[in-house]
């Protein structure tokens, strides 16, 4: 008797062992059911995600492209010579040139240092010597860099008839005409071989050579001449560079009244 009730308590502890093993596996896999779908949600949020932000990167880079090649073309874009011209108003009475042309008075050099001279042969690409218009050398040289403007008068600015009126009446004492074309009036025409230092060179820009000139410097030596360019200002030019060559008209000498 004591066998069978050992083999029956024996059948239920085999019996209630199983039944836990049972519930422990069901559980285990309602935890793994329950982590794979938390993780494919996870995925599939990210997926959505994911087109935006390519969209975003796609959107961007024509700009990217844009600004960069807008940047190219401005660095490689070069302006052309500037064409300085001179319409200045003026109601001064013009006279009828005379025959009898105006003496350069050039200052000796007698008094000046050989340093001086050295100064100014850097300051305008050419050998300066004592038998030069020293005076309006220095003259021309502390007006070098004032800048451009219609109509100006002065080293705050100035346009190319403003400043041969000045130079003519500080050095030679001479008033001239406050517009080129009037200027021009005033001057009797030279072949620029004949050209010396204060004679007057005369340019259309605009390429109308049958015109009366419009916009002129002063010749100084060596082919060499001032003129105030609406981009560097009061500056030194060459006769034979190709924009010049091209709108050169004449050169010329100023006429006694």
């Amino acid at each position: 008797m004591r066998y069978i009730v050992a083999f029956l308590l024996g059948g239920c502890l085999l019996l209630s062992c199983s039944d836990k093993k049972d519930r422990a596996a069901e559980a285990s896999k309602a935890a793994i059911e329950s982590l794979n779908a938390s993780e494919e949600k996870q995925n599939s949020v990210e997926a959505e995600q994911q087109p935006a932000a390519v969209d975003q990167q796609v959107d961007a880079s024509p700009q990217e492209t844009e600004e960069v090649a807008a940047a190219v073309e401005e660095s490689e874009t070069v302006e052309p010579e500037p064409l300085v011209e001179d319409f200045a108003d003026n109601s001064a009475s013009v006279d009828e040139p005379q025959s009898t042309p105006v003496q350069n008075s050039a200052a000796s050099g007698d008094n000046v240092s050989s340093s001086d001279m050295s100064s100014l042969s850097e300051k305008f690409g050419f050998p300066v010597s004592s038998g030069d218009d020293v005076e309006l050398l220095n003259e021309v040289a502390s007006w070098l860099g004032s800048p451009y403007m219609l109509a100006g008068n002065d080293k705050s600015g100035v346009d190319c008839s403003g400043f041969i009126c000045s130079v003519y009446q500080t050095i030679y004492n001479k008033k001239l005409p406050r517009r080129t074309c009037e200027i021009y009036e005033k001057c009797k025409t030279i072949p620029v071989s004949e050209a010396k230092m204060g004679d007057i060179v005369f340019f259309r820009p605009d390429g109308k050579m049958d015109e009366t000139p419009n916009y002129a410097g002063i010749y100084l030596k060596n082919n060499k001449f001032v003129i105030v360019s609406s981009s560097k200002g009061v500056t030194i030019a060459d006769l034979g560079s190709n924009y010049y060559k091209k709108t050169f008209v004449s050169a010329a000498k100023v006429v006694a009244e």
